[in-house]
């Protein structure tokens, strides 16, 4: 053999072994992440403080962790109010919300959503009724299903959805008139 050819191979066979250990490397950081961040969303719904957190705070002197716990307190406050409908904005263009009802902590929306295959026949599928609530700085729409429902729901937002449909059902048989006139003859 050659001695051009030997001279030639050893620095090939060099890259391909350095090549291998880059790609194990980084495999081996992509997992930790994955597992460092599957361990945080695994301690969240129980309320665990993430180690960095855990870290800032021993960090803090005595008046800034006053500070940390009166924030925590405000925080506290804001996260027992249901959260707003500006807040509740799921990225869909064309959401009609028809009614929105806050309890406790918690929005319900009844909502009508564009179709996603611009098909003729249905413009808006739905109605669906979704549930907000705050999970930090998210309030991330959980959804019940059409109506009838199969959860519970409170009552305050079972009447407010059949007014809603009422409504509906009476603006598009052209009852509307009527149907307020008989109302405003029963509020009487």
């Amino acid at each position: 053999m050659p001695a051009g050819d030997i001279s030639e191979q050893v620095p090939l066979d060099w890259r391909l072994r350095a090549q291998d250990r880059f790609e194990q490397i980084s495999e081996q950081i992509k997992r930790d992440k994955e597992e460092r961040a599957q361990k945080r969303k695994e301690g969240r719904p129980r309320g665990e403080l993430s180690e960095s957190l855990k870290d800032k705070l021993n960090n803090c002197n005595p008046q800034q962790l006053r500070n940390v716990i009166a924030s925590c307190r405000a925080l506290l406050r804001h996260h027992r109010l249901a959260p707003s409908q500006f807040e509740c904005h799921r990225p869909f263009r064309g959401i009609t919300v028809l009614v929105s009802v806050s309890v406790k902590n918690k929005r319900y929306q009844f909502e009508k959503q564009p179709c996603g295959k611009n098909c003729a026949k249905c413009p808006n599928h739905g109605p669906y009724l979704y549930v907000y609530c705050r999970d930090g700085a998210f309030a991330p729409a959980k959804s019940l299903g059409t109506y009838p429902f199969k959860s519970r729901i409170p009552r305050k937002v079972k009447v407010a959805i059949r007014e809603s449909m009422k409504r509906e059902s009476d603006a598009s048989s052209g009852h509307g008139s009527a149907g307020a006139r008989n109302q405003g003859h029963l509020l009487s």
